[in-house]
């Protein structure tokens, strides 16, 4: 079993803006446990808080915390469940805001040790689906990128 080592870990996201701008954000409270065995994930439970979303922004990172979006007063929680992990791709259950949805990310497993493993999930999510609001500003899509670090 490995925990996740946070403090060389990260969660992070992308989203278009005024169609040709992006912006960047992260969560920096996030904690998680997995299983590795003979290859392959056999588990993965993941929380991030979804009040710590920082884009460098306090007025953009209010409105994100908001009702219009990530709803943190109700939905402190963002949670990730693994439901199989296989030939670079991996579905899991996804609960943003209140709303769980099976989702699929791309792995890379990049590093393998006695003690150690460290690998990348990124996805693609439309945030109608987790009922979230859309704007005419801002693409419905964000990209979710993350990078395990997990000991033993």
């Amino acid at each position: 079993n490995y925990k996740v080592d946070v403090q060389n870990s990260s969660v992070e996201f992308t989203a278009e803006k005024y169609f040709f701008v992006s912006v960047a954000g992260k969560f920096s409270e996030f904690d998680g446990e997995f299983v590795y065995e003979d290859g392959e994930f056999k588990e993965i439970n993941g929380v991030v808080k979804s009040v710590s979303v920082n884009t460098d922004n306090e007025k953009r990172d209010a409105d994100l915390r908001s009702s219009k979006y990530l709803k943190t007063e109700q939905n402190e929680d963002i949670t990730f469940r693994l439901k199989s992990a296989r030939s670079g791709k991996m579905s899991a259950d996804l609960n943003i805001a209140g709303v769980s949805k099976e989702v699929v990310f791309d792995y890379e497993v990049l590093s393998v040790g006695d003690d150690e493993i460290i690998f990348t999930l990124s996805s693609v999510v439309d945030i109608r689906d987790f009922a979230m609001h859309s704007s005419l500003l801002i693409t419905d899509t964000i990209i979710i990128d993350a990078k395990i670090v997990g000991k033993k």
